[in-house]
């Protein structure tokens, strides 16, 4: 369920917004729980939002108030401010940030910014399942720290994982083709690795945890590439 906020003190725009939301959502398979706040101090007690549109200028409690309420929480939900001013945008950029829309709205600028949001939310909700000694597992993509090789099938090490845990129901192979477009990369024909637990591309690859994975020659330099292109758009 994704659940969508919408903080704005005049009704009409609140509204305008959910209009947008019901024509981007048509035909998708998400569910939606969208929620109406007329105030900023109404979204500060909200437990969990996954979105959140919010008005920048707002009378008691401002949208920029609550967006650094929410980065003081470290919350992972994704703001796209909105406003009648645009020159109050200049305050408002940092972490959950994910841009603005100039009211009136117009359909096409609400769908180009949902559609880098969606995409940051299905990426950080992607679930994939494989079969262990254990039984079956459900694990989250962004926890996979990298797959390796083992012959016909493969060992998987999560943040969760103290040791990578076999896994016999995919070959390596199979776990390239299900990942790809998930921002892992080859630095070994033997290893998977999730460029976000990545610290440092040299002769070996160092991972944010200290620990080392082998890096190949032959695949240095598109790995170095990929890791660049990664870090580089986290950064935008």
């Amino acid at each position: 369920m994704l659940r969508i906020g919408i903080c704005d003190d005049e009704n009409i725009y609140v509204n305008e917004i959910i209009d947008c939301c019901s024509q981007y959502f048509q035909g998708r398979k998400e569910e939606t729980d969208i929620r109406k706040f007329y105030s900023g101090k109404e979204v500060l007690e909200e437990e969990e939002l996954d979105i959140l549109f919010l008005d920048i200028e707002m009378p008691g409690c401002s949208g920029l108030e609550v967006k650094n309420y929410f980065q003081r929480r470290a919350s992972d939900v994704r703001i796209i401010f909105c406003t009648s001013h645009v020159e109050s945008c200049r305050e408002a950029f940092g972490k959950n940030v994910f841009g603005f829309l100039v009211k009136p709205l117009t359909y096409e600028a609400f769908r180009k910014r949902m559609d880098d949001v969606m995409y940051d939310w299905q990426m950080k909700n992607a679930v994939v399942t494989y079969e262990s000694v254990q039984g079956a597992v459900a694990v989250h993509i962004q926890d996979i720290v990298y797959v390796k090789a083992a012959g016909r099938y493969s060992r998987i090490l999560t943040v969760q994982d103290s040791r990578e845990i076999f896994c016999n129901s995919k070959g390596f192979g199979e776990w390239k083709e299900e990942l790809e477009g998930y921002g892992f990369a080859s630095c070994h024909r033997s290893y998977y690795v999730n460029l976000a637990y990545v610290k440092q591309c040299s002769e070996e690859v160092v991972l944010t945890d200290g620990s080392r994975i082998p890096s190949s020659r032959r695949m240095k330099k598109d790995f170095d590439r990929a890791y660049w292109d990664f870090i580089t758009d986290m950064a935008h």
